[in-house]
């Protein structure tokens, strides 16, 4: 009788070891998720209100070529992305991108003059997938999935201009 109560009490914890382990598993899980919803969350919130403080006008001046570099429109966001960028210590790049022939073209970003990571006015966007492009087919913001590629593995909050006016998408050709 007494190896029987001896054997009961080990499957007895055993099991609520396991019951343990289980919840807190299930814990550990809801806790990293709710972790990374409030990330994304606030990282689309920062994209979006950078997006509407800046110059809209300096921005439909650029097409997405090299002689962009130099004018006032450049100047003028380039200057204010690298503050940006100096402000969001968990953003790596910040950049303007648009599309035409359906392909994507850098308008200008968040790099410094010289910088080896520098992305030149009217330098083609390759990326793989895409999701790069879907802010231009629908008008909306997206986070996307992790991507790598020859500088890491990264996250893109992806936000469309708007015209404040309208509140449509401009397509520029």
């Amino acid at each position: 009788m007494m190896l029987n109560i001896k054997n009961k009490s080990k499957i007895i914890l055993l099991l609520l070891i396991i019951i343990l382990l289980g919840f807190g598993f299930i814990y550990t899980w809801y806790t990293w998720k709710q972790s990374q919803l409030i990330a994304s969350s606030q990282a689309l919130q920062k994209a979006q209100v950078s997006a509407i403080a800046l110059d809209g006008e300096m921005l439909k001046q650029l097409k997405g070529v090299s002689d962009d570099v130099g004018t006032i429109a450049y100047k003028s966001i380039k200057n204010r992305l690298v503050e940006l960028q100096k402000n969001y210590s968990d953003a790596r790049f910040i950049y303007f991108y648009t599309q035409r022939d359906n392909k994507l073209y850098f308008l200008v970003d968040s790099e410094t003059e010289g910088s080896k990571d520098l992305a030149p006015a009217g330098m083609e966007y390759i990326i793989t997938g895409n999701e790069y492009a879907k802010p231009f087919s629908d008008g909306t913001s997206i986070i996307t999935k992790p991507a790598i590629d020859e500088w890491g593995t990264w996250v893109s909050v992806l936000v469309p201009i708007k015209d404040p006016l309208t509140n449509n998408f401009e397509l520029r050709n």
